[in-house]
């Protein structure tokens, strides 16, 4: 099964399939850097 395929099953609520790995949030550090390098867009 490709990537398409498993996106697609996954979509379609196919539970035998594996789940894709997603990452949710920031590292802390990254959001310190952000606001330090002067991004004040991130909230």
């Amino acid at each position: 099964m490709n990537a398409r395929e498993r996106f697609d099953a996954i979509m379609n609520f196919d539970t035998s399939v594996r789940t894709l790995k997603w990452e949710f949030g920031y590292w802390a550090e990254t959001m310190r850097k952000w606001y330090g390098e002067g991004s004040s867009q991130v909230r």
